[in-house]
């Protein structure tokens, strides 16, 4: 038997995985969760809605935000007024509210974080311990099919960061900061696009500095 909202909710996760060209088995590896309960879920044979965090979780992966996420929590029975209740006990059992920023705002991330955070800002809640992890949001395609233009990555200053590791770095000066990988080529350092379509930044040349590196992007690394 279907619960109340069972089959919009049915029907918007399977709208957003397709609208962000997501297989299943890539959703379920993004997500945690199984590919079985996708697939139940998408054709409304599953007998219960998700949890909240999984909830939160896909929410984020889709990039939702504002009325779009409202009505993705609605839709499995979670008013507004619970979803930040649920949330606000997320951060009560250890879970902190970090800042979204820009790409602009996290090539100069502690300056923005001590002085320009407002009512306007927009918070992710993470687990993580760093005092001085933030958010991003991705923006364009040159980290597909890995990432996609519009997920929220969280990004920790004070993390080790090694050979493939995923890193939000600045360069040249630019006044905003890139997201790719971080790979060492014999006595050179480089910054790497997944896309093959874009080119390869030598860290060197380019006088780049790492910013932080990626903990999380709808799943921990």
């Amino acid at each position: 038997m279907l619960l109340m909202g069972q089959t919009n909710f049915s029907d918007l996760i399977k709208e957003y995985r397709k609208k962000h060209s997501f297989t299943i088995a890539e959703l379920a590896r993004r997500s945690n969760m199984s590919e079985t309960a996708i697939w139940l879920y998408e054709n409304k044979k599953y007998n219960k809605l998700p949890k909240f965090e999984t909830l939160a979780k896909l929410a984020s992966i889709f990039g939702l935000e504002g009325e779009e996420r409202d009505s993705f929590f609605e839709a499995a029975n979670i008013s507004k007024f619970q979803a930040s209740t649920l949330d606000f006990l997320r951060h009560k059992g250890g879970f902190k509210h970090v800042p979204i920023l820009s790409s602009v705002q996290a090539s100069r991330f502690s300056e923005v974080i001590a002085t320009e955070l407002d009512e306007t800002t927009e918070y992710l809640p993470t687990d993580s311990s760093d005092p001085d992890v933030f958010a991003l949001r991705v923006s364009g395609d040159c980290m597909e099919p890995e990432f996609r233009d519009g997920e929220i990555i969280v990004i920790s200053p004070n993390a080790h960061v090694s050979n493939g590791d995923y890193v939000v770095a600045q360069c040249d000066n630019d006044k905003e900061a890139t997201f790719k990988q971080y790979k060492i080529y014999k006595d050179s350092h480089w910054l790497k696009p997944v896309n093959n379509k874009y080119e390869e930044i030598c860290m060197e040349e380019h006088k780049c500095r790492i910013i932080g590196r990626v903990i999380w992007s709808g799943r921990k690394r």
